[in-house]
C-alpha cells in the first residue's frame, strides 16, 4: 500500500517537475519582451541626445553668424580708414575665432549624421521585433495559462495521494526525493539497487515479500521496489 503510494507521488512528483521546466523555458522567452523595452529606451535616450547635439549646433551656427558679421564689419572699417594695431589685432582673433567655429560646426554635422544613423537603425531593429513579439506574446500567455492549470491540477492530485499517508511515511518520501533530487524509490535489478549498484542481501528479499513493505537500499537509503521478475531469490 505505501508502496504503491510511493510510486504514485514519485511519478506525480516527476511530471510536476517536468511541467516547471517546461514553464520556466516558456517564461525565459518572456525575455525578449525585456529587451524590447531596453531597445526602446536606448531609442528614447539617443533620441534625447540628438536633440541636444542639434541644440548645440544651432547655438554655434549662431555664435559663428555673429562672429562672421562681426570681422567683415571690422574688415571694412580698416579698407575705409587708416590701419589701426587694435582693429588688426582684432581681425586676427576674429578670423582664428570663426575657424574655430567652421570646425567645430562641422564636426557637430557629423556627430549629428551618425546619429541619426544609429537612431534609424535602431528603428528598424525596433519595428521587426516588436512585429515578432505581437505575434509570440498571446501563444506565450497561453502556454503559461495551460502550464498554470495543468500544474495546479497536479499539486491537487498530489494531495489526495499524499494524504492517504501516515505524516511519518510522507516525510520519509519527501526527505528522500530531496536528497536523491526527485527519486526517493529505486527499482531492483539483478539483485542489485538500480540507483546506486549496491548489491543486495537475501534479508531485503524476505522483507519484500512481507505485507505492505517498505524496504530501504542499505547503501542510498531509497525506498526499494522489484521491477524484473528474476529479481526475487532462487529458490
Amino acid at each position: 500500500m505505501r508502496l504503491r503510494i510511493f510510486t504514485q507521488l514519485q511519478t506525480i512528483d516527476q511530471q510536476l517537475a517536468a511541467l516547471v521546466r517546461e514553464r520556466d523555458e516558456v517564461l525565459g522567452k518572456f525575455a525578449e519582451r525585456d529587451r524590447l523595452r531596453g531597445l526602446r529606451e536606448a531609442r528614447r535616450n539617443l533620441a534625447t541626445t540628438l536633440k541636444h547635439e542639434r541644440a548645440t549646433s544651432s547655438d554655434l551656427q549662431w555664435e559663428l553668424e555673429d562672429v562672421e558679421l562681426r570681422l567683415r564689419t571690422v574688415e571694412e572699417s580698416e579698407r575705409d580708414g587708416p590701419s589701426d594695431p587694435l582693429a588688426a589685432r582684432e581681425l586676427m582673433v576674429l578670423r582664428e575665432r570663426a575657424a574655430q567655429l567652421e570646425e567645430q560646426v562641422l564636426r557637430q554635422f557629423e556627430r549629428i549624421a551618425e546619429i541619426e544613423q544609429l537612431l534609424g537603425e535602431q528603428e528598424q531593429t525596433i519595428e521587426g521585433q516588436a512585429h515578432a513579439w505581437t505575434e509570440q506574446e498571446p501563444l506565450l500567455q497561453a502556454q503559461i495559462e495551460r502550464l498554470g492549470q495543468a500544474l495546479e491540477a497536479r499539486q491537487g492530485q498530489r494531495q489526495q495521494v499524499a494524504a492517504q499517508l501516515q505524516p511519518s511515511a510522507l516525510e520519509l518520501y519527501d526527505d528522500l526525493q530531496r536528497r536523491h533530487r526527485g527519486t526517493a524509490l529505486a527499482p531492483i535489478r539483478n539483485r542489485q539497487c538500480g540507483a546506486c549498484r549496491a548489491r543486495l542481501p537475501a534479508a531485503v528479499f524476505d522483507l519484500l515479500a512481507t505485507p505492505d513493505p517498505l524496504v530501504r537500499c542499505p547503501r542510498c537509503g531509497r525506498v526499494l521496489y522489484m521491477s524484473e521478475p528474476d529479481a526475487s531469490p532462487a529458490a
